[in-house]
């Protein structure tokens, strides 16, 4: 049997309870080995690369950096498998941000999290990993996903680029296509049919216009996106870029409409981002054509530019690696890629 790379970067599967504290523990992850060789023997061999030791929500793209690296060894090495152990507060933004870069890798990279640290017994960290390790081992798929158990005991499998941000109650995660690509059971992956068609088409489309590992190994953060949310009273005068910005992402209402009554300021920052020469998009929009809102149809006059389709996490992972490589333009990268 072939070898697993797991690569720990923290969170709450690394963490431990002190004093009613949690936080990342060096040797916390390891248990997941122990139990694994428990319950399944040690047929399965595992390296292990302690890359950072991290609360998730302190990740940057910086530290993607650090993952992309540690990926692209794990690659040229040939392991049958890379895990990543993450926390999950960020875990959608950074499997997007993976999932955009090695949309062409020929194996599979997992991400898996938990809920509660891993001596708790309401954890479903371990069901995670078991799961990433039973997905790995059938050789069905290759890219980036995520395994994680939802509250309904469901060990789940989404694409990375399709993973959505936890709800902030009870902690479950989403697809932006409505359900997750198939879930684990009895160790063998069951996919969703419906899911599945649509993931191979798209998956064929970014392979056929993908740049492959080239891509991952261009990457360099060096320009800054930033990420806007739209709601009630929001006043773009406030809001004054500085720094190696390229770009802003505008996460509009759910009808990719925004406030353009003068008091929001949105037309003036628009105007003001096309003479700094700031590409802005937008993320909401089903399509490119047909109907708009009035309100819409205004934004794009200003040049701001629709991103159809995807999640926020996926906006903001394209339109970040699209500025911050040169292969490409940057434009064009964005415009050719499906999800």
């Amino acid at each position: 049997m072939e070898r697993i790379l797991i690569i720990m970067t923290g969170g709450t599967i690394s963490s431990i309870k002190k004093e009613n504290i949690l936080n990342v523990d060096d040797e916390v992850t390891l248990e997941l080995l122990i139990d694994y060789r428990k319950r399944f023997g040690d047929s399965q061999k595992f390296d292990i690369v302690k890359l950072m030791n991290i609360l998730s929500e302190n990740f940057s793209p910086a530290k993607w950096e650090e993952v992309v690296e540690a990926v692209l060894q794990g690659i040229e090495k040939g392991y049958e498998g890379i895990i990543i152990t993450h926390g999950s507060d960020t875990l959608s933004y950074t499997a997007a941000f993976l999932g955009t870069l090695f949309a062409n890798v020929k194996v599979p990279i997992m991400l898996v999290a938990a809920n509660y640290s891993l001596e708790d017994k309401r954890s479903n960290g371990f069901a995670n990993f078991i799961s990433a390790v039973h997905f790995i081992h059938q050789r069905l798929m290759t890219g980036v996903f995520v395994a994680y158990q939802n509250n309904r005991g469901e060990n789940e499998i989404f694409p990375g680029v399709k993973i959505m941000e936890s709800d902030p109650y009870f902690d479950q995660f989403r697809s932006i296509d409505g359900k997750a690509l198939g879930c684990i059971k009895n160790g063998e992956f069951q996919p969703d049919l419906w899911c599945l068609k649509k993931w191979k088409a798209e998956t064929e489309w970014n392979k056929e216009n993908s740049l492959g590992n080239d891509l991952s190994k261009a990457f360099l953060y060096q320009n800054k996106v930033i990420l806007l949310k739209m709601y009630p009273g929001i006043d773009f005068s406030m809001i004054q870029i500085r720094g190696n910005v390229k770009a802003v992402i505008l996460w509009l209402y759910h009808s990719a409409t925004g406030p353009i009554e003068k008091e929001s300021g949105l037309l003036e920052f628009l105007l003001h981002c096309k003479e700094k020469r700031i590409v802005v998009y937008g993320v909401s929009f089903k399509h490119q054509d047909g109907a708009f809102y009035a309100s819409t149809k205004k934004l794009i006059e200003l040049s701001l530019k629709p991103l159809c389709n995807v999640s926020i996490e996926t906006a903001y992972a394209l339109v970040l690696v699209a500025y911050n490589q040169n292969l490409i333009e940057p434009e064009r990268f964005i415009e050719q890629k499906l999800f």
